[in-house]
This record gives structure tokens, sequence and C-alpha cells, in this order.
């Protein structure tokens, strides 16, 4: 029972769900669950099942399914440490999903009577539900590649809705302006003419893509908490692909930020600082709260890595001394079924031709591997390409002048011709613009900064620099268009050197990004220092033990081989 018990707490303890609860109250409660089995394929509940309780996963797997024309659909996904049966907090008289068991499972459940006094005494449970629930909507549209084999996700937020509404609202006047105008142009200033009509479908086609925009671009921020880290994730739809992180190991303090406007919507920013530079989910809901999870989780890991340093030390005292590694004595000699409710085979789709070509067509940040890349700001593209740009046009309205026999000076076919090679040269100028620009990369790392400079069908310059080697790093903005359009130049001393990101999006990012991967190779270092000390401290224990065994052997007179002779006449 004591060790039903504390694993009972154990398990509450790394829920987010109960993040506000102290140690103490954790094993108060950790009393109020039962412990409860079930085999592969049972059915936990059906939709529509009187709700009777609340469940943690403590051990195996379980499913949440469709059930539709007699089949069972799998939606997620739950393993150790998932909830199910959140009908029960939220006080709905009736299940909403239908839930399966796919391997042996082990659960704990909390009965109604007793969820009724927890909310009572802890309120703040019910909204940390509502963030796991939206969290959970989200992971099952979020890919997230990047997450490593043994990390989870506690919470997936996004800024609050009202930051949605307000980057609609500037589209939706301006097609209202549109259309007012056009009105004024049919009806008014211009009746009889196709102004109107023209105003109509330039401004509505744009305002139509200016909105779409803006809502990929708030729908593509999310703040994600996992059990190794805390991830900011920014996506501007074409243009800018960000994800900044920091271990939740190294996490110094965690703030909470409110505007007046934040006040009255609901929203606020959490701030959160650590040695591998600052994190903030900004103008989200429920901030206080998610400030809490981070805080909690923080200071769980960190007793869970001083547990781990010490096993750690353990199992290569062990290997030194040529001694059996533990093993899970759950995982010896117990083979368990598991259910495949639907089994989903993914494949590796191949991209066509323009995924290719526009997949980064005009993008400004971009990540691929764990590696970071920056070009220069679409201005500089703009700057380098819009003379050709313009001949471009005109020579195009001249081709059609000269299609429809509006210049009769020369003839047409001559002039085709012409216009045809004129076209053909300016287009050769308007690709070598962009492909320059393009060429021109910046790359960050885990291990270093790289500075590529290409010219088309010409030199290439390629310098490099180690992060620790990095001194300082500072940007600076330069001109009105730099200010308006938010694009510098980050300055990175290296020794007696300087390398330079020149024209780069957003330049106080950049100089964070470079900060927060300094921050992680640093840790990096320090992990394998600790492995190499590790080592060390292994080989001294090792060389004590083989002198003192030393010494034992020669007191007592025998040589090794009567010593390991005597040892195996013990055993036997």
């Amino acid at each position: 029972m004591i060790k039903n018990l504390r694993e009972i707490t154990d398990l509450l303890m790394d829920t987010t769900l109960f993040s506000s609860m102290d140690d103490e109250a954790l094993k108060e409660v950790a009393g109020l669950f039962k412990l409860r089995s079930f085999y592969a394929g049972e059915p936990l509940f059906r939709v529509a099942d009187q709700t009777d309780g609340f469940y943690l996963i403590l051990e195996g797997e379980a499913a949440i399914v469709d059930e539709e024309k007699g089949q069972l659909e799998e939606k997620m996904i739950l393993i150790k440490g998932d909830f199910v049966g959140e009908e029960a907090i939220l006080g709905a008289p009736s299940r909403g999903n239908t839930v399966v068991i796919k391997t042996p499972t082990r659960l704990i459940f909390l009965e109604n009577h007793h969820i009724s006094h927890l909310l009572e005494a802890y309120p703040e449970i019910k909204t940390n539900l509502k963030i796991l629930l939206e969290s959970r909507q989200l992971l099952q549209r979020l890919k997230m590649p990047w997450l490593r084999e043994d990390e989870y996700t506690h919470v997936i937020v996004r800024k609050h809705p009202a930051l949605l509404i307000a980057s609609a609202f500037v589209p939706i006047v301006f097609f209202i302006a549109t259309l007012v105008v056009s009105i004024l142009f049919a009806y008014r200033w211009a009746p009889g003419t196709v102004i109107g009509l023209v105003c109509l479908l330039v401004g509505f086609p744009l305002s139509a893509i200016w909105l779409a925009w803006n809502i990929i671009n708030w729908a593509n921020d999310y703040y994600i908490i996992t059990n190794k880290r805390m991830v900011w994730i920014e996506r501007v739809a074409g243009l800018y692909d960000s994800r900044q992180e920091a271990p939740l190991s190294t996490l110094i303090s965690v703030g909470t930020r409110k505007t007046r406007i934040g006040n009255i919507l609901g929203f606020a920013d959490v701030i959160v600082r650590t040695y591998v530079g600052n994190i903030s989910f900004r103008k989200v809901k429920h901030a206080r709260e998610i400030a809490q999870m981070i805080k909690i989780h923080c200071s769980r890991i960190k007793v869970a890595d001083k547990l781990d340093e010490t096993q750690a030390m353990r199992n290569a005292l062990r290997q030194k001394f040529d001694l059996p590694q533990p093993g899970n004595e759950l995982d010896q000699g117990n083979e368990t079924a598991e259910i495949h409710i639907n089994d989903q085979i993914s494949s590796t789709r191949e991209i066509n031709f323009f995924e290719w070509l526009f997949s980064d067509f005009l993008r400004v940040r971009y990540q691929v591997g764990g590696i970071t890349t920056y070009r220069k700001h679409w201005f500089m593209l703009v700057k380098g390409i819009w003379l050709p740009f313009l001949l471009f046009m005109a020579g195009v309205g001249t081709g059609i002048a000269v299609a429809a026999n509006y210049i009769d000076f020369i003839e047409r076919s001559t002039g085709l011709l012409i216009v045809g090679g004129f076209l053909f040269v300016v287009f050769l100028w308007l690709v070598y613009g962009y492909i320059d620009w393009r060429n021109d990369i910046f790359q960050l790392t885990d291990e270093q900064i790289i500075d590529i400079d290409r010219k088309p069908f010409g030199m290439e310059r390629r310098r490099s620099a180690p992060l620790e080697n990095i001194l300082s790093i500072e940007y600076a903005r330069f001109g009105i268009w730099e200010m308006m359009f938010n694009f510098g130049t980050v300055f990175i001393v290296v020794g007696n050197t300087k390398l330079t990101f020149d024209h780069v999006y957003h330049p106080s990012e950049v100089q964070q990004d470079i900060f927060s991967r300094m921050g992680q190779r640093s840790e990096q270092q320090k992990q394998i220092s600790v492995e190499q000390e590790r080592e060390r401290v292994s080989e001294w224990f090792k060389a004590y033990h083989d002198q003192s065994e030393e010494i034992k052997r020669k007191s007592t007179g025998h040589s090794l081989e009567d010593h390991k002779t005597s040892e195996l006449n013990d055993d036997q």
C-alpha cells in the first residue's frame, strides 16, 4: 500500500494538472486515488456513459477513439501521466469520448465526491485542466519533429484570441474603405466608367490575402513547455521561421507582466529568464497559471537531474567493477500484449518542383536540422532588382502595344523580336539579382556561426567562428528604412576579427538566437566536463579498490590466482 501511495504521489508531482499544489497537499490528495488495472482491448468508458470520476495513467497506454460504423479510429494515444475523464472536473454528467485500453494498463481513479472537495480547496485545478485540454487539441494538429525520443509535451498555448481580432481589424477596415470608394466612383465621382469596378477587383483580393496572412501568422505562433525545455515557435507566412528555446534546468526566474488592455481582455506576458537567454510568452491567457507550471517543472527537473547524476555515478562504478547493471523488474520476463486499433503507416511524400522552388522563396529566417539560416531582408532584394523589374514591365507594355499595332513606325514581327530579346536579357538580370540576394546567407549551428557570401557564377567567401570564441554581440539599425522595416546589422566580435550579419530581419532576435546557442553550447560542454569528471572519479575508485585488494592479498600471503580460486570455492 505504501509503495502504491509513493507511486501515485510521484505521478501527481509530475502532472501539470496539479502543479499549483505543494508536496504536502499532493501526498494528502494521493491517498484519495484508487488503483485500477485493465487488460488490452478493454473499453475504459464510452461516449454518453455516466461520469463517475477522473483517471490518470500510471503505466501502459490507452487511446481516445471515434466509433463510426462499428469501427474504432484512433484520435490520440495516451501514455503515463496523461489524464482522461476530464468531464468529472468540468462537471459534465456524461462522457464526451470513448477510451480504449491499448496495453495492460494501470490507472489511478478519483471519484466524483472527492473531486468536488478538491476543487473547493484548489479551484485553479479547473483552470489548469482547460489549459491542458487546449494543449491537447493543438498537439493533435501540430507536428514537432524536433522533439527528442524521451521528450514529451506538457503545455502548448497561443497568443490570446484578442490579438487575432486586432490583426484582422485593419484588413477588414481596408476592404470597407475600398468598397465605399468603389461605390462613390460608380455613382458619384465617375459614373459610367469601370474605375469603381477596378478598385473593387483590386481591393477585395488584396484585403482577403492580407486577412488570411494575418490569421495564419497568429495561428503559427506557439509557446511550448516540454519535460526538457521551454520553446517559442514563431512563423511569418513565407518570410520568417523561428524557434527559440531554453532548457528547464537553466531557469533563473519567472514573472508576469500586464498592461491595462491586458487586464481588461485577460492576457499578459510570461517573462522567463534563464542562463542561456530570455524567453517571453507574449500576450497569453492564464499567464499566472502558466508561470506557476514553469516554476514547478523547473524545480522538479532539477531534483530529477540530481537523482540521475547520482544514478549515473553508481552505474559508472558498477561498470568499472564489472558488476551487473540493475534492470527494470517490470521489464524482465513480462511480455505485454498490445491491441492495435488502427495501424497508421507514415510515408515520406516527395516534394514537387514548385514546392522546392517556393519553400524558402522569400524567407529571411528558417531552420533545417538544427541549423538556423538567415538572409538579408527582402528590402535589400527590392533595392537590387527594382530597376530590371521596371524595365521588364515597360518591355511587357511595349510588347503588348507592338502586338496590338499601336506602334506603327516598326514592323510588327521585328518589333516583337526586339522586345522579346530585350525581355530575355532583363529577365536574366532579374534572376541574377534574386540569386545574388538568395546566396548571401548567415548560419547559426550548435557549434559555430557561418557567414557565406556567393556571387552567381562567381566567387564564394565563407567565414566561420566557434561559439565559445565569441567575445561580444551587438546590433545596429541605421536610417529610416531600417527602423521602419525592422532590419539591421549584427556585429559579432571574435578575437581580433569581427563578423557581421548584414541587413537581417529583427536583429535583436538574431542577437538573442546567438546568445541562446552560446548558452546551450556552454551547457553541453559543462555536461561533457561532468561526464569526464565522473570517469576520472570512477577510475580513482577502481585504482583504490585494486590497490586495497592487492594489499589485502599480500598481507594474507595469497596470490591473485589463489584469491580467485578461494572466491570460486566460496560461491560453490
